[in-house]
């Protein structure tokens, strides 16, 4: 889940599309091995693909380098809550797992939206960056270590990438 509102600059949004990709090359993709789904968000939602449809990695790619700024306001709560549902479409016994990149303050509560999907079973994953509420994000993220990064800048999501997707490959169950 990644903020596309007017807060993010074309550059920062091109960042955000090759982290993203990032995350794509260094997985395994199938119906069987690693699924995404991603959303983007501002002041509404966009879903971009879901977690069970595409399954190699050349169309996920296609749809990452396609996708367009939102722009408008930050809700990331809203937006929380619009992704808990998507994460209905989950594999049992299989980690269910968010990541949220931000650099807004969000204009919406975070905190019952973040309980939800924590309720659900959903590790979540927060990354601020810049002026990104570190209290919004630290709270989304919760108080597990490793959950919750804090960039100075989009020039560091790119080295974050590999420690995410080895942290997250490493978990029970994938």
């Amino acid at each position: 889940m990644v903020e596309s509102s007017s807060m993010i600059s074309t550059a920062d949004f091109v960042k955000i599309k090759m982290f993203i990709g990032s995350l794509v090359d260094l997985s395994a993709i199938g119906p069987h091995a690693l699924r995404m789904g991603l959303v983007q968000y501002g002041k509404r939602q966009q879903l971009e693909f879901r977690l069970d449809t595409h399954y190699k990695k050349d169309e996920l790619l296609k749809k990452i380098k396609a996708m367009r700024e939102l722009g408008g306001g930050t809700e990331t709560g809203k937006a929380l809550r619009y992704v808990s549902q998507l994460f209905d479409e989950g594999r049992p016994g299989v980690p269910q797992i968010l990541i949220v990149v931000s650099e807004g303050r969000s204009q919406d509560e975070v905190a019952d939206a973040a309980d939800m999907l924590g309720h659900k079973g959903v590790i979540i994953y927060s990354i601020g960056i810049g002026s990104a509420n570190s209290k919004q994000m630290a709270r989304i993220g919760g108080s597990i270590k490793n959950k919750y990064h804090f960039l100075k800048d989009f020039d560091g999501l790119q080295p974050l990438s590999e420690t995410l997707m080895f942290d997250i490959c490493h978990m029970e169950g994938l």
